[in-house]
């Protein structure tokens, strides 16, 4: 083996900026206690296994999958890794130029701890990147608080500093492309657009949320499912049969497509009517058709899928009751 995944727990940084920032200031109250940031030894145990599974499919693994992954490779270059997740809202202050110390401050820690080792791979993420780099060009107009603009040139700023360094990378996502600042997007070596999820990539979601409503017993073979109806004080007897899912995967499911009845058919039907609906509603739309359409505890596969598929009709109506507007 290449590597050892490193189990150690999670470390906050910017909790002594917000010491610092409340011995200048005491008027400030709480706002400065919550971290900065989290940083993660590279590769971790609770990443294993991301870049293969299912999960990948969801917008908030992908970025753990890939500073992972990358970790991995490049480990005759780099000893270890460390994965840093920026906190974008809490760098904000309800001060005038706050927000612009608070991000300079948090980079300057990230610096120090890139120049600690320079043998340590460092991933910079920042989720929804927008709120830091708002366009200047609004904040001249009048359209947005002028404290952002100090807030990107800080950002910019740091970024500038971080160009020199070979061992640092820098993930960032954001759904608001428009909004951002021209001169951060200069920038961005590689921009990747990731549309809303595919056919196969809406079966992966939903399935993974079906395994799940099965592994707590809420969905099972029909006839445990009549079972447990006919005799509610009955022991829960259909757990132990959760161990092999009751939905295929979607290459077994695609090669049996012509089976009417088969459960990963039906599935098939209802992730293609699925394009369109962003990755976040997906996992919410199976626990919605029990709550609408399910009018006891359990429910066979058979009963659920069809709940599903009366649930995804309707988001597909309300989404273009929505559009009207």
């Amino acid at each position: 083996m290449l590597w050892t995944p490193d189990s150690s727990a999670r470390e906050e940084i910017g909790a002594n900026i917000g010491r610092k920032r409340a011995l200048e200031d005491s008027a400030e109250g709480d706002e400065s206690d919550s971290p900065k940031a989290t940083v993660i030894r590279l590769p971790s145990k609770t990443f294993v296994g991301l870049w293969e599974s299912e999960a990948i499919t969801l917008y908030h693994e992908r970025h753990r999958a890939l500073a992972q992954k990358l970790s991995i490779r490049l480990w005759k270059r780099f000893s270890h890794g460390k994965f840093i997740e920026i906190n974008s809202h809490s760098l904000f202050s309800r001060w005038f130029g706050g927000s612009a110390k608070l991000v300079g401050k948090v980079f300057e820690e990230i610096e120090d701890l890139v120049d600690e080792d320079e043998d340590t791979f460092i991933c910079i993420f920042i989720d929804e990147i927008e709120s830091l780099t708002s366009s200047r060009r609004s904040v001249a107009s009048g359209s947005e608080p002028g404290d952002s603009m100090r807030a990107t040139n800080a950002l910019l700023t740091a970024l500038d500093r971080l160009r020199a360094r070979p061992n640092v990378i820098v993930l960032c996502t954001s759904n608001l492309i428009k909004a951002m600042d021209p001169a951060f997007l200069d920038r961005v070596d590689l921009k990747q657009y990731i549309p809303e999820p595919s056919a196969p990539a809406a079966y992966s979601i939903m399935r993974t949320c079906i395994v799940e409503l099965q592994r707590c017993g809420i969905i099972c073979q029909p006839e445990e499912a009549a079972s447990v109806q006919g005799d509610p004080s009955r022991p829960d007897t259909n757990v132990a049969s959760t161990s092999d899912s009751l939905v295929p995967l979607y290459d077994v499911a695609n090669m049996n497509k012509f089976d009417p009845h088969a459960v990963g058919t039906k599935l098939l039907g209802i992730a293609d009517r699925c394009r369109g609906i962003s990755g976040r509603k997906l996992r919410r739309l199976p626990v919605l058709a029990h709550s609408f359409y399910i009018q006891h505890e359990r429910c066979n596969i058979h009963e659920f899928l069809s709940a599903l598929a009366r649930t995804v009709g309707d988001e597909i109506e309300s989404n273009m009751h929505i559009v009207d507007l």
